[in-house]
């Protein structure tokens, strides 16, 4: 689903496209201050120059799930969900 989604303006590896000015998702600052809710919103309806997408529940949790992944910052052991 990223790779499909999200790397064209996330990057393959989530860390941002300078270029194109989109965010660095393996960021802990960025991963500790968004809840779960406002990432899955975010994904759901888009925010600033990010669009909309609308996918089906279990897609929506598998990359919230991936996307916490991301989290470069976090603690070994951390779990990546649930800020």
């Amino acid at each position: 689903i990223f790779e499909k989604a999200c790397a064209s303006c996330h990057g393959a590896k989530g860390n941002g496209i300078r270029e194109k000015g989109t965010r660095d998702l393996t960021n802990h600052g960025f991963q500790k201050t968004m809840t779960d809710r406002q990432i899955r919103m975010s994904i759901r309806m888009g925010k600033g120059k990010m669009p909309s997408f609308e996918l089906p529940s279990q897609q929506l949790a598998d990359l919230l799930v991936y996307v916490r992944s991301l989290d470069a910052g976090a603690p070994e052991g951390t779990p990546k969900t649930g800020y």
